[in-house]
């Protein structure tokens, strides 16, 4: 995020008046006055009274003071400021530290403790004094006394504001962030390494964290490896915890993490017995035996009402768990930990108690131990592609044998393990029966040797006509196991994220409800036009807490009225005197009732005077000429900051013409803000959010399915969306599946793009997609030739054969400046391309499309071109057809879990033997595969053996026989003559010479 909006030091400008004292202790005769200061023994901190943002008032504060953009760590006077100079921070007679006016009048804010001598200094230490290394954040036990931080009420306010960050003792300790007393966000419990629910904290090598629970109390503390290194948390007014780090380089703090980081973060927001995944179309899905509480409302992405069994519990029915991996373990306040049991105890004694709804293990240190249960609703979960904990969720003996099936992860449950012990074994019968060949071979050569001729009785055989053959089929079956799709789903609370809780309005009693406008019948205060089919209404409105007057429309079915459009939004109305209506030379106009003041206009020629203005059901206000029919002027055409169903995004390439959303300048302003979402034709055109001129976000090209840095599009069962480009134009439009679901994508004053859906059974606008929606969807964070991935220690890394240009600022979270080749490029001596799965393509501004291309030509191209650095496929449909290639720096990657699409990124012929050697997938690669390879010929050569040696015992004893029966022909039986010896050499000792029948 950027620092200079949302870290407390972009948000205060000082009016310090010049220090003329510096010591770092406070004596009852030496007090602090406007103007003077404190200064650390280390320098490190100041002292000293400040004005926070835009305002004037005077407050007694603690700061960075090494720091150029400084930054307030710590308030005395929060609750009541100084509204002059005059302000005095001293020690008083009872040996308090107090803030005063200068004349004592005035008591503003004390320690108000009771000391037992008069013998009072305050001194400022080195560390400050906030939510900085060695503080503490928790409970002391003995006095009661809490730990706990509070956010500012707003930038320019020190007060306390809305949101508190604290530790809730209860259970397994976890931290939450309240906003009043409802939990807003939550840590997740210690497990030993870190917090469940902040894996940022695994392998840090800048803190260190520690926490202590014992008789005395129990807080969390941390401290850095290296001092030098300034590092804060604040709990900001919107109710984001941020570590920051201060990078001497850029002159500028940097964001180390920040919490809640994305949807999934909000406590609650799949409800009881739900998990949450990022980066989905549906975050929401229920565990394993349970099913959606509210079926409609989930797959509309509110899934605050949580799951339900599928079935009734039976308790001591052949219930078992089911292992779920890389979890944010479930609210812990209310479950029970004993550290001396092992997992397997822990699984006995919950199995044990019909109550007790999971288990996990409380510390991970040393592969795991203690016990943690759960004996109520499972709260607050979600999933990570990386770290995380195991869940073990109590599920009944049909779920259990469904979920074995259906999620084998068994040695047979895995294809590739399949395939791999097929192929052994075959290899295994084959050297099998290779070797029983040639037994039988050199058998069929021994039984040649001629025997001593003896007299022998022999028994002509009866033989049997071999005239016809027997077929034998054999069948096959194949049993196929479908794999059930997880649904997601996404709500945030409408009070802080739609727009529709932004605005109140102030409308006049309704007196008319027709959907046109004539030049004989304007729209003044306190009317309204209804479209036909009553989903949307125009009149005038009042946003927020404004009392200023406004042309706008908005849905009229909703009970939370939500602007879409307005029209005057650069010139507002300061009274109730406007007028909307179609004037002489026929331009739809907002002016004042007696016309003497042209608020806004339509501003086009038309060729006839018979204009009507209508408001369609789609949101759409058109200007017409009545006789002709013909459109000459639509609100579509000008949107504001709502992207409605069947409205364009895009440019007209023959007109010239944009459609683009601006953001309100502020909930109260509808004026055009700092952000606008626009479409970028160049190269392969893609979606950006801007602030100013500066991109802030970027969606990634249209890939035939979707934009590739918007996975929840793919797949979508509301919304149809649809690209077009082509000579006349290029946009990006969307419809509805369902033409009764009410949704609206709004671009709010903060930069997010909001797809909104309304829950007519909640009654409120429930989020159903944000961007961006966390660290990596801001662009350009890791620089060229880095690539983000959220939810780990460090989202930056550097693309196969780079490396980062800053390592300091790199590791210090700072991924700005990007990444730089290793090696010199050396064109044409053996490079090639590393693939890169599920990623949001770079910037394709500059890239160059040829959809004619197969991919293996793409190839071929972009390897003939010394200035290529990457490839794609241009559309992803078909197994991929087109060819995206990019000629210069590759910027703003990002991979997700699921969706994206592949990259093939060009590198050196030392990069590429390095990284197959590094990332060998191939067959014996991979441990497992070399596990189950040797398993297989293993079993395979045993039984050869075991094979060879019954052949080789049944032969001897074969043997033994034959040479006792010759011995005993010898001795005692008449030998054969030459015509039995004959037969035998023949083969047709014995038998008759009749024909066989």
């Amino acid at each position: 995020m950027d620092p200079g909006k949302w870290s407390l030091k972009a948000l205060l400008f000082f009016l310090l008046f010049p220090f003329c004292s510096s010591s770092d202790t406070i004596t009852p005769t030496q007090p602090i006055t406007d103007g003077d200061i404190l200064l650390s023994t280390g320098e490190d901190f100041a002292l000293g009274f400040f004005s926070p943002g835009s305002s004037r008032d005077r407050y007694l504060g603690i700061w960075y003071n090494k720091v150029s953009e400084q930054t307030v760590v710590w308030v005395a006077n929060r609750e009541s400021p100084i509204k002059d100079s005059s302000g005095v921070f001293m020690i008083n007679g009872d040996g308090n530290l107090v803030v005063v006016n200068r004349n004592q009048s005035s008591l503003l804010w004390s320690t108000n403790i009771t000391v037992a001598t008069n013998d009072s200094i305050a001194k400022l230490s080195n560390s400050g004094i906030w939510y900085l290394p060695g503080m503490k954040m928790g409970l002391n036990r003995k006095t009661g006394l809490n730990w706990f931080l509070t956010s500012w009420k707003s930038r320019n306010d020190p007060a306390r504001g809305n949101f508190s960050y604290a530790l809730d003792p209860r259970g397994s300790p976890q931290f939450f962030v309240y906003r009043d007393s409802a939990p807003y966000w939550r840590t997740g419990p210690w497990n030993g390494h870190r917090w469940s629910g902040v894996p940022v904290m695994t392998q840090n090598f800048i803190f260190k964290y520690s926490l202590v629970n014992d008789e005395d109390g129990i807080y969390t503390t941390y401290t850095l490896y290296n001092e030098s290194i300034f590092s804060t948390m604040m709990l900001d007014d919107s109710g984001s915890a941020q570590r920051l780090t201060w990078v001497d380089g850029i002159h500028r703090w940097n964001m180390f993490w920040s919490a809640p980081g994305d949807q999934c973060d909000n406590y609650g927001l799949c409800g009881p017995y739900g998990s949450c995944t990022s980066n989905t179309e549906l975050e929401c899905s229920c565990l394993p035996g349970f099913e959606p509480k509210s079926p409609r409302d989930w797959y509309l992405k509110d899934g605050s009402a949580g799951c339900v069994r599928k079935r009734e519990s039976s308790c001591g029915k052949g219930e078992g768990f089911v292992k779920l991996e890389r979890l944010k373990l479930p609210d812990t306040s209310m479950s029970r930990v004993d550290r001396s049991l092992s997992l397997l105890e822990c699984q006995k004694q919950c199995l044990s108690n019909c109550s007790c709804t999971a288990y996990s293990s409380a510390d991970l240190n040393g592969g795991g131990s203690g016990c943690m249960a759960w004996y109520g609703e499972l709260m607050d979960i979600r999933d990570y592609p990386n770290d995380g904990q195991d869940l073990y969720v109590r599920v009944d003996a049909i779920e259990l044998a469904a979920y074995a099936r259906r999620n084998s992860k068994g040695f047979l449950g895995q294809k590739r393990n399949v395939v791999i012990l097929i192929l052994s074994i075959v290899a295994g019968f084959f050297l099998l029966a290779s070797s029983g060949c040639c037994l039988l071979k050199k058998k069929k050569r021994e039984t040649k040797v001629l025997v001593p001729v003896l007299s022998l009785p022999v028994r002509s055989p009866e033989i049997s006509g071999w005239a016809g053959g027997v077929e034998i089929d054999g069948t096959l079956g194949i049993h196929g196991i479908t794999k059930e799709s997880k649904r997601k789903s996404e709500a945030m609370d409408p009070k802080n994220y739609s727009l529709n809780a932004l605005i109140l309005f102030l409308v006049f009693p309704f007196c008319t409800s027709r959907d046109t406008i004539t030049p004989i019948q304007p729209i003044t205060e306190g009317h309204i036009l209804v479209s036909k089919g009553e989903n949307f209404a125009l009149g005038f409105f009042s946003p927020g807490s404004s009392r200023d007057r406004y042309i706008g429309i908005w849905y009229n079915k909703v009970t939370e009225p939500t602007v879409v459009w307005v029209a005057n939004r650069e010139s507002p109305i300061k009274d109730s005197s406007g007028v909307l209506m179609i004037n002489g030379d026929g331009n739809l106009v907002v002016a004042s009732r007696n016309q003497s003041n042209l608020l806004w206009s339509t501003n086009i020629t038309v060729a006839t005077m018979d204009s009507i203005a209508k408001l369609s059901n789609s949101g759409n206000f058109v200007l017409i000429q009545n006789n002709s029919k013909k459109v000459v002027w639509q609100s579509f055409d000008f949107p504001t900051h709502t992207y409605l169903p069947c409205m364009k995004i895009g440019l007209n390439r023959k007109t010239g013409l944009k459609w683009f959303l601006t953001s309100w300048k502020s909930p109260n302003d509808p004026a055009r803000g700092n952000f606008s979402y626009a479409l970028d034709p160049r190269g392969s055109p893609q979606l950006f959010v801007y602030r100013c001129s500066t991109p802030y976000w970027r969606s990634g090209p249209w890939n035939g399915r979707g934009f590739s840095g918007v996975p929840e599009m793919t797949q979508s069962f509301v919304f149809k969306y649809n690209f077009v480009s082509d000579q006349d134009e290029v946009y990006s439009t969307y419809t509805l599946y369902n033409d009764s679901i009410f949704t609206a994508l709004v671009l709010d004053n903060s930069g997010t793009a909001q797809m909104l859906a309304w829950v007519d059974g909640i009654r409120r606008w429930n989020l159903f997609s944000s961007s961006p929606r966390d660290q990596c969807d801001h662009y350009g964070l890791c620089g060229p030739y880095g690539s983000c991935s959220s939810n780990t220690a460090l989202e930056c890394r550097c693309l196969p054969g780079f490396e980062p240009k800053s390592p300091r600022d790199w590791y210090l979270r700072d991924g700005s400046a990007g990444c730089v080749r290793k090696r010199e490029s050396s064109c044409g001596k053996g490079e090639g391309f590393l693939k890169l799965e599920r990623v949001k393509l770079p910037d394709t501004s500059m890239s160059r499309v040829e959809r004619s291309l197969s991919l293996q030509e793409c190839q071929k191209q972009c390897l003939s071109n010394c200035s290529c650095t990457a490839y794609s496929s241009a559309d992803v449909n078909g197994g991929g057809s087109g060819c995206v290639t990019w000629y210069g720096e590759l910027m703003d990657i990002r991979d997700y879990p699921k969706g994206g699409q592949d990259l093939y990124v060009r590198v050196d012929a030392i990069e590429l033997a390095a990284n197959a050697r590094r990332n060998s997938k191939g067959f014996l690669g991979q441990k497992r595969n070399v596990v189950i390879l040797i398993v297989s010929i293993v079993a395979g050569l045993f039984l050869l053996v075991s094979c060879g040696c019954f052949l080789l015992k049944k032969k001897r004893t074969e043997t033994k026989g034959k040479a006792m029966e010759r011995r005993h022909e010898w001795l005692f039986g008449d030998s054969l003559g030459t015509k039995e010896l004959d037969q035998i050499r023949h083969g047709t000792y014995g038998m008759k010479a009749e024909p066989w029948i």
